[in-house]
Parts: C-alpha cells; structure tokens; sequence
C-alpha cells in the first residue's frame, strides 16, 4: 500500500455532495513541493489539527499558493473528555526537543510550560515556541494523530495556576518526598492535570503552592530520574489510567 503522505489544511466548500479542502499554509506546500516533490494526482491527507481528516487526489495547484483536494475517505476522532495536561518546567531546548514527540505518541491533550525562578529566558522565547511547535506538528504527521495538542508558555507557575485549577478535575504533582505512588493514583472521569519541575524539581514554595491549590502530591517510588525519564514515565502510567476511564463508558 502506498504511503499517503499528510499535510495541515481546512475544510474548502462543498460541491454537489461532495467536499473540498485546501493546504494554505508556506511551510505545507513548501514540504509538497520542494521537499517530497510531489505533483498533481498525488493522493495525500489533509487534516485540521482538531481531529478530522480526509484522504484524495489533488485535483488542483493554484500556482503553488493552495492545493485543493477531493475528499474520498473523512474521518473524525473527537479528543477524549478524559483529556491529559503536562505541565513542565521549562527544561533545555535539546531536551524538549526530545520529549515533545514522545508526548505526543502517547496522547498529551495539552502541553503547558512554565519559567522557574532559574530559567534561562531562551528556553520560553517565541523562538523555541515556533520551534517546538514544529516538532509537534510533525510528530502527529509521524504517528497518525490528527489532533494537535496545545503548547502553552507561561512567565511563572503563579500565571499557569489559575487557568489549569478552573479547567480540571484531576490534580497532581510528581514530588520525589510524596508517600503516594503513580502507579497507585486513581483518576476519576474528567480533565487531568500533572506538573512537573524541570532539572532541578520544584522549589519548595512551587510544591506548597500546588499543595494549597488541592494538587495530590505523587512520586515515582525511590529511584532518582532524569528530568525526561520522569515527564515520560508518569505520563505513561496516566496515559493507561485515562484509557481505563475511556473503555468504562
């Protein structure tokens, strides 16, 4: 079977029943045209970022300003009610870099990151955010996902705070001095949110904060974890405790 190869774009208009969507953006037809050199009655997917796709022939080159193609094949995936939200301390480009992708596999509904007290400004700057976006983008192309998550930066924990409190249900921060297990937690239906510190953990003024703000304090059990091992585990665990609630329904 040959490999259809996907690019990000919207619903165009419909025809007598039948749908039309077209890829807009530089960056998508700069990769269908300079990159994997593609033509006009290529069949290629188009998704939206928000969870539908279609499958067809181009049937259209607007002087390589907008590829327009007939649906065939839609699909629709709805994000799960159950959705999952990481939070993390801005950690080095290199290894965001590395993480972002995996997150991505692994069904992270939103990403949010926020400045600690010794973050460097680079690592939040538009910059690195147009970058890891990138990643992210390409990640979904990679792994079939056709919902995009969300990458959110923030100044400070206190900023982020707010906005995660009023939007879940499910609250917890992975602490290496908490009693209570990962792998013990037990998620109800509903929006979870998990934060994380970056190298150097959470200060203990960041974990009191989350304490008073109802967030359960859980930890990985007694072995020392890199920044990226700890983001990657806990979210594995979470990741099979939301599709538990799921298969419930």
């Amino acid at each position: 079977m040959k490999h259809e190869f996907s690019f990000l774009g919207q619903f165009s208009y419909n025809d007598k029943g039948r749908d039309y969507w077209e890829v807009t953006d530089q960056k998508e037809l700069h990769h269908f045209y300079k990159v994997l050199r593609l033509s006009s009655d290529e069949k290629i997917c188009v998704f939206d970022g928000c969870g539908t796709k279609i499958s067809g022939n181009v049937i259209s080159l607007s002087n390589k300003k907008k590829i327009l193609v007939e649906a065939e094949v839609k699909n629709y995936c709805a994000p799960s009610q159950n959705s999952l939200i990481i939070c993390l301390g801005a950690l080095k480009p290199s290894t965001m870099e590395e993480l972002l992708p995996f997150l991505c596999e692994l069904g992270c509904d939103e990403i949010h990151v926020f400045t600690q007290n010794s973050t460097a400004k680079f690592r939040t700057s538009e910059k690195a955010l147009d970058r890891f976006k990138k990643i992210i983008l390409s990640s979904c192309k990679q792994c079939k996902r056709f919902y995009i998550p969300r990458l959110l930066f923030w100044s400070s924990l206190e900023d982020m705070l707010p906005i995660v409190v009023n939007n879940t249900r499910n609250r917890y921060v992975l602490s290496p001095t908490a009693n209570q297990k990962v792998y013990d937690t037990i998620l109800h239906a509903g929006r979870t949110c998990l934060i994380l510190g970056g190298e150097k953990g959470l200060s203990v003024d960041e974990e009191e904060l989350l304490i008073k703000a109802k967030f359960k304090a859980i930890s990985l059990g007694e072995n020392i974890f890199r920044s990226i091992t700890a983001a990657l585990t806990s979210t594995v665990v979470f990741t099979f405790l939301r599709e538990k609630i799921d298969r419930k329904k």
